[in-house]
């Protein structure tokens, strides 16, 4: 009986000065560590998480001119416009407000059908092409043509009533290895 009593307090003793021990280093790092708060600016979104660049373009390398080059994205070149672009269509580059990556658009659009409605139906009534539709589900994929604007072709998908949902896509690499 005796014996387990003095394992217990020197158990309880050991623990306590443990405890004592690490909270005095925790208030010792907490003081050398600058701490600092940092709030980035967020700019709203045109659309999700994107905000549209107007004022920039994605053009082939080799005909970009090297004084309006901007930053390079594999064989292409960001390059500022003297005139900023208010039609948004596919190739159009987009900033990711959270990342600040540059992407750009593909022209499609991922829309989610109502019940009883074809994805044939949405494109007559609307004028997208349709580009591919997956059979029993409610999902299919529309593209707008070369110089037509995606965001307005996702405010007419939406006005028409034939869908719940419609999400422009933004070919952007979500996952990168570190």
């Amino acid at each position: 009986m005796k014996l387990k009593l003095l394992s217990m307090t020197v158990v309880a003793m050991t623990l306590s000065t443990q405890a004592t021990a690490v909270s005095k280093f925790d208030a010792g790092v907490a003081d050398k560590v600058d701490t600092q708060k940092q709030v980035q600016q967020l700019s709203k979104a045109d659309f999700g998480m994107y905000k549209i660049e107007k004022g920039l373009a994605l053009v082939p390398s080799s005909i970009a001119a090297a004084d309006s080059v901007i930053a390079s994205k594999g064989e292409n070149a960001v390059v500022a416009l003297e005139v900023p672009n208010d039609l948004v269509k596919p190739g159009s580059l987009v900033r990711n407000i959270f990342t600040g990556n540059l992407a750009p658009l593909s022209g499609n659009i991922s829309i989610l059908l109502k019940k009883g409605v074809s994805a044939n139906d949405v494109a007559a009534a609307t004028g997208l092409n349709l580009e591919s539709s997956f059979s029993g589900t409610d999902l299919a994929v529309v593209s707008v043509a070369e110089n037509q604007d995606v965001l307005k072709a996702q405010e007419l998908l939406k006005a028409s009533g034939l869908i719940k949902e419609a999400r422009i896509e933004v070919l952007e690499a979500r996952h990168t290895a570190r």
